[in-house]
């Protein structure tokens, strides 16, 4: 909340819009419990769209506290509608001729 704090965040209410907002998903198998702080993500396990794009950057990654594959927390949430990667080819990068 520090670093939100001096980039001008100011919290008017509960999930207000916000300039910024940093949270600290995981470090590592660092497991940290502190005021302000809390590592990993008390959340994390419950949220399919946070847990997909983690595991697109490493499958292997196992939860600090319960020592599960993450993979297996997010197949076992019974997601609907999984994140589609889609590519789309933005026209203002072409060379013009």
């Amino acid at each position: 909340m520090f670093i939100e704090e001096n980039l001008g965040r100011t919290r008017t209410f509960v999930n207000a819009p916000r300039a910024i907002d940093l949270d600290i998903l995981l470090w590592g198998s660092m497991r940290i419990d502190q005021p302000g702080l809390v590592i990993p993500h008390p959340r994390i396990e419950s949220r399919g769209f946070v847990l997909g794009p983690i595991l697109e950057i490493d499958p292997t990654i196992i939860h600090p506290y319960s020592c599960k594959p993450l993979v297996e927390v997010y197949n076992s949430l019974g997601l609907i509608d999984k994140p589609v990667r889609i590519n789309v080819k933005a026209s203002y990068l072409e060379e013009e001729d």
